[in-house]
């Protein structure tokens, strides 16, 4: 496969899983200029990595997007794994690149990454959720 047609399956791939209409430029950010981050992006990402063949296991997730489920299952602060490092941007050029070499072989910066919470907050978590499933069954007894 050439890069040519790489390039332009790539462009198929993107709009088509994540749904974006705008025309998919070689330099944008596939996170911060097309608004593809969390799962939509795990999805992405397994796609492509299928569609051509590239052998993930080197990708570190976290240092190209969010993960939506912290944000949204933990009200109470956490420390994930994606604030913890410099974000790297993956653009159609890298996914194009890596396509090419048939493995993602990003160098990453040395980094050591923290718990997402302290034990002190899992058990603050606990006990809160505890609390709102009391007051819950309690409201249909």
């Amino acid at each position: 496969m050439t890069e040519i047609e790489i390039r332009e399956e790539r462009i198929a791939l993107v709009t088509g899983t994540s749904g974006i209409k705008e025309q998919v430029l070689p330099d944008a950010d596939i996170e911060k200029d097309l608004g593809c981050t969390g799962d939509d992006f795990f999805e992405l990402m397994e796609a492509y990595a299928k569609r051509f063949k590239v052998d993930m296991s080197g990708f570190l997730w976290y240092f190209h997007t969010h993960d939506e489920s912290m944000a949204t299952l933990n009200p109470l602060p956490s420390h994930p794994a994606s604030a913890q490092v410099e974000r790297i941007p993956v653009t159609l050029n890298v996914l194009v690149e890596k396509a090419m070499l048939g493995k993602w072989d990003m160098t990453y910066p040395p980094h050591a990454l923290q718990p997402t919470c302290t034990r002190s907050e899992r058990i603050v978590r606990w006990l809160f959720l505890a609390i709102l499933i009391f007051f819950i069954a309690r409201s249909y007894l």
